[in-house]
């Protein structure tokens, strides 16, 4: 995604992370449901601390676990 001259990606374009997966799916089981927001939460309270899962877990890309990605993650499920 963006200009194909350079790195940037265009404003308010959403750009796609190969090799994770979907969008909340922090098991990587194929799908994004209660087991993952249990994980959500075991992050937030500090008890999986695998760079892997956290990364997973920081939906919004803030650089942070916290109740925003929580609000996220059961969005995602909602919208199922």
């Amino acid at each position: 995604l963006g200009n194909p001259r350079d790195d940037a990606p265009d404003l308010g374009a959403f750009e796609v992370e190969v090799g994770f997966g979907l969008l909340g799916d922090l098991d990587l089981d194929g799908d994004v449901d209660s087991v993952d927001v249990e994980i959500c939460i075991q992050v937030m309270l500090g008890h999986e601390l695998g760079l892997g899962i956290q990364y997973r877990a920081d939906l919004n890309r803030d650089g942070f676990v916290n109740a925003l990605d929580l609000q996220s993650l059961v969005m995602v499920i909602l919208a199922e």
